[in-house]
């Protein structure tokens, strides 16, 4: 869903492009392939933005955060049909294929048709020496900026893990907690049924105000569990990286446990009382 936003805002930015620029003059195909690189480059690095989300969010600036990196999209694609505009000029001396640079595998026409500017004189140490060195650099920083993505993604990764039950708490803080665990059930729910153990399923959660309502059906119809279980549940659903911010703010637990026929064989409820 991230991608296809992002494409949509890039798209959008070549739109607005489109609007406000009137475009006279003409690029060659280096130029436009180095201009098409420091584009790439700085949507590269712009990866490493959504690394402050954590700290934007403790700081109550997460939206200002995250509508100035979508925006730079927009941004993105005006600057790719200013050049693609230029491009297109040098080829057939209109913008009509500007389009093309939006569509993959498309925009390798822009990138390698001859234009007008192909046609001038040019001296024969700029044509044959200094071009092919701008290409082999552009291509030597593509893969660099490839090679950014890959860290921004391995740092990415490594803050989630570290940073998760911090993160969560953090998210949790700023909804209500009506809004907090109609959030944490939507998101178990796509998960289930699920299998816990060899007898225990998993099988719904629904969220109805303070409180979330867990059932579990067990394969055994004569069945008692043990006099401590509940203690159990409330140690596991009391940890950080369960239910213990939304138990702190008045949430109420329910487990409901039962059995093939139907019967219900337990029912626990779990307040802040019992962490």
């Amino acid at each position: 869903m991230i991608i296809i936003i992002n494409f949509a805002l890039i798209f959008i930015g070549g739109l607005i492009g489109a609007r406000i620029f009137k475009i006279k003059t003409q690029m060659r195909r280096i130029s436009y392939f180095w201009s098409y690189v420091l584009c790439y480059i700085a949507l590269t690095a712009l990866q490493f933005g959504w690394l402050l989300t954590s700290y934007a969010l403790e700081a109550g600036l997460l939206g200002i955060l995250g509508v100035t990196l979508l925006l730079i999209y927009v941004a993105f694609g005006a600057a790719l049909y200013y050049f693609s505009a230029a491009r297109s000029n040098d080829i057939d001396g209109t913008t009509s294929n500007a389009w093309m640079a939006f569509i993959p595998l498309v925009n390798l026409w822009l990138m390698f048709k001859r234009g007008e500017s192909y046609k001038v004189s040019r001296p024969t140490l700029s044509r044959f020496v200094l071009d092919p060195v701008l290409l082999i650099c552009g291509i030597f920083a593509l893969s660099l900026s490839s090679a950014l993505q890959i860290i921004s993604e391995d740092i990415a990764e490594k803050n989630a893990s570290s940073q998760r039950p911090e993160f969560t708490t953090a998210l949790k803080e700023k909804m209500t907690l009506q809004e907090s665990l109609a959030h944490e059930a939507a998101l178990s729910s796509r998960e289930l049924p699920l299998r816990i153990d060899n007898i225990t399923v998993f099988k719904s959660i629904e969220a109805d105000g303070h409180t979330v309502t867990m059932t579990y059906d067990i394969d055994r119809e004569n069945i008692e569990l043990r006099p401590d279980f509940k203690q159990m549940l409330a140690s596991e659903y009391c940890a950080p990286d369960m239910l213990e911010t939304d138990l702190q703010r008045g949430a109420i637990l329910k487990l409901i446990y039962t059995a093939p026929s139907g019967r219900t064989i337990a029912q626990y409820q779990i307040t802040q009382d019992d962490c």
